[in-house]
């Protein structure tokens, strides 16, 4: 072997052990997501006539009436997801569906919207008087 031959041969095998320890080393990933908190609602429904007079609201194409109790404000768990004349909507960041939105109804408190469903969803009896009851059920259902 000539030592030219040598020498190239070396120079390949350090950029090989080079190229291999590069990828190897841990890289900043640049599709790393930032977790934002939502920010606090400003303009709130307390003094809106529909939410006075307990109206249902439409967004997303859809009606949605007030059920259950308000709940505070949570940056961390919602994200506003549109409006409703005027006044902001949100819905929580884990819930793929818009079933229910909330609706800032002043100091840090939101009343939650439901959606109507057509069909029976497990779990949820959030709605008495809009959901369908369940017949094992039937005989303690509130008048």
């Amino acid at each position: 072997m000539t030592p030219q031959h040598a020498c190239t041969t070396r120079r390949r095998t350090l950029a090989w052990a080079a190229a291999c320890l590069l990828l190897a080393a841990p890289l900043p990933a640049a599709a790393q997501m930032t977790m934002r908190p939502t920010d606090k609602p400003v303009v709130t429904a307390e003094n809106e006539t529909w939410y006075q007079e307990g109206e249902a609201i439409t967004f997303s194409g859809s009606l949605y009436f007030p059920a259950g109790a308000a709940v505070f404000f949570n940056p961390n768990e919602m994200a506003r997801s549109g409006d409703y004349k005027g006044i902001p909507l949100y819905a929580l960041k884990t819930s793929g569906v818009f079933d229910v939105v909330y609706v800032p109804i002043g100091s840090g408190l939101l009343k939650p919207y439901e959606r109507r469903r057509d069909e029976d969803v497990a779990g949820s009896l959030r709605m008495a008087a809009i959901h369908k009851w369940p017949s094992c059920f039937e005989s303690q259902r509130p008048e």
